[in-house]
């Protein structure tokens, strides 16, 4: 029962169009109607401004992409990883973790974040949800990610659409050279 209130609870907080509530709240504006036509990250970046991208950045990471994770492992005990002896290290980052429930939890958030309930089944493309899902199942393959989009964009200066793209491709490959559980390659596979 926990475990079905989790998935609820992680499709619905993905759900959330944090993009279209924050656009009509600082600027009065319907955001789908700018840009990409999303309600993401990048297009609040874009056309609402670039504080407002950044906060909507970590709201997305946090709340939408990391607590359905963290409430699987604090509340419903999913997580097999081992422990390191250390609370919050192990709460807050997935060096190992092996829980295909967590998986399951993260995909949603991202399904819903990308497929509306709220917006008719739109939304945004779900990297902030699915990156602040990813720190929490394997932060050393969250931080690669993270290094190579910086690095290719600030001075290969790669569009962000292909450098991302080229990351989320790799991903599976980090996982296996990490030697990650097959519950985390799944999750790589999934998003």
């Amino acid at each position: 029962m926990g475990l079905f209130f989790l998935y609820l609870y992680a499709y619905l907080i993905g759900s959330v169009p944090t993009g279209y509530i924050l656009g009509h709240w600082i600027r009065k504006v319907d955001i789908r109607k700018y840009g990409s036509g999303n309600v993401g990250t990048s297009n609040v970046f874009i056309h609402i401004g670039k504080r407002w991208g950044i906060l909507l950045g970590g709201i997305e990471f946090l709340l939408k992409g990391a607590s359905p994770v963290w409430i699987g492992v604090l509340i419903l005990g999913l997580d097999t990883q081992e422990s390191s002896g250390v609370f919050l290290v192990d709460f807050l980052f997935g060096f190992h973790r092996d829980s295909f429930h967590l998986v399951g939890a993260a995909l949603l958030a991202m399904v819903g974040n990308n497929w509306s309930v709220f917006l008719k089944f739109k939304g945004g493309r779900g990297l902030a949800v699915a990156g602040g899902a990813l720190s929490t199942i394997a932060l050393y393959e969250c931080l690669i990610c993270c290094v190579v989009s910086l690095f290719g964009y600030r001075f290969l200066k790669i569009p962000a659409g292909i450098i991302t793209l080229a990351c989320v491709l790799l991903l599976p490959f980090w996982v296996i050279v990490f030697g990650q559980a097959n519950s985390v390659l799944c999750y790589c596979l999934g998003v």
